[in-house]
């Protein structure tokens, strides 16, 4: 079985949010479908991915993933509270400010942080790769400043995940002055989801979903 879906949700996820350059750029992606873990692995292996430590999406929130998490990096502060960087940027839509970010983080930043969203509310959504074992993030401000969750997926055509996530971690490395632990979170449609709820809440969502 292979699920057909989403490609309309991506063009529109894309074109909401004024990326426009993104969105002629995605439309070449195909659309998400049901994968094996092992495929993924694989995937992660020819592309440089580390799996280690990987988290997964938890079946229940791979919609929302979409949603609100499509190819994002999202950044929470030593406390947990989610910081906000894109509001300093001028093109808030796009995901190219991570790195600026980063670069420039101090152990002290005064960016707005969204107070509802903690890193442990979020980590309520991820798995361990391959399980659905709950995923633990370490959580120690003791020893990390930041930490960064980076969505990834095996389709989506742009960004470049590899790339992507090579700068990520030569923005943390760069920047000596603050502890950064890199999360990377997988949001693949995995085999064995429960397919006739997953195209009801696809629907909900406004998306295009069928079973085949």
């Amino acid at each position: 079985m292979k699920t057909k879906t989403l490609l309309f949700l991506l063009l529109h996820l894309f074109v909401i949010s004024g990326c426009i350059p993104i969105a002629k750029v995605i439309v070449g992606a195909h659309a998400p479908r049901q994968e094996k873990v092992e495929f993924i692995r694989q995937f992660a292996q020819r592309k440089g991915i580390q799996i280690d430590g990987t988290a997964m999406i938890a079946e229940d929130s791979i919609l929302y993933s979409f949603v609100k998490r499509l190819n994002e990096a999202v950044v929470f502060d030593k406390n947990g509270y989610q910081i906000l960087y894109n509001q300093n940027f001028s093109n808030p839509a796009c995901g190219g400010n991570i790195g600026n970010f980063l670069t420039g983080l101090d152990t002290i930043t005064y960016a707005t942080r969204d107070s509802g969203n903690t890193i442990q509310k979020e980590a309520g959504m991820w798995v361990k790769f391959g399980s659905k074992e709950a995923y633990d993030v370490g959580f120690n401000p003791s020893k990390y400043d930041y930490y960064v969750a980076y969505y990834w997926n095996t389709f989506s055509g742009n960004p470049n995940h590899r790339d992507a996530i090579k700068n990520l971690q030569q923005a943390i490395d760069l920047n000596k002055r603050i502890t950064v632990k890199l999360i990377l979170v997988n949001q693949d449609i995995r085999d064995g989801i429960d397919e006739q709820k997953f195209v009801q809440t696809a629907r909900r969502y406004g998306m295009d979903a069928e079973v085949k």
